[in-house]
């Protein structure tokens, strides 16, 4: 195993690497920076260091939501009709942070207008959000009993569920 010490004055830095039982004294006099980076630069040419270092950084990015697919899309808001859907079962909708979201059995939606992809549901009695590497407010778009994707009023997008899901509602 390789392990580093670093020994510092206020004009020079010195280091001990050591791999295994055989310390390599490293001594340079250089600048400080100058110096940190030609130890750090030899300690990472250890295999087993660069193996860590890149599954380090592989963990951090899978730790990552991806960003929300969305496009710009027109919106027609509802003017006329005061349509309300109540869910008449649970659906749990897949979301793009890797956890499912819940659309409770009794949650009431109002039809808030349409797009191209079909009827657009704002929730009555809470802030509906989709959570991805941002966290977007997002409208139910249902295209007869199927949740087909969301609108996103504050980005003015759509962005599609694959695969559409089967939503149980009546209309009051």
């Amino acid at each position: 195993m390789q392990s580093i010490n670093l020994y510092d004055s206020s004009d020079t830095l010195a280091a001990s690497v050591a791999d295994g039982c055989d310390a390599q004294p490293l001594v340079i006099a250089a600048s400080k920076k100058t110096q940190l980076n030609q130890i750090l630069e030899r300690f990472m040419r250890h295999p087993f260091i660069e193996v860590v270092a890149i599954v380090w950084v592989g963990l951090l990015c899978a730790g990552c939501a991806p960003e929300i697919g969305r496009t710009a899309i027109p919106f027609v808001q509802n003017n006329g009709t005061k349509e309300v859907i109540q869910l008449t079962q649970s659906t749990t909708v897949p979301n793009y942070s890797g956890a499912g979201t819940t659309l409770f059995i009794g949650t009431r939606w109002d039809h808030v207008g349409e797009v191209a992809h079909g009827k657009v549901y704002r929730s009555k009695d809470s802030v509906f959000f989709l959570r991805g590497a941002n966290t977007h407010e997002a409208y139910l778009v249902v295209k007869g009993k199927k949740l087909v994707g969301f609108y996103l009023p504050g980005d003015k997008a759509w962005s599609v569920l694959e695969p559409s899901l089967d939503i149980e509602f009546g209309v009051n």
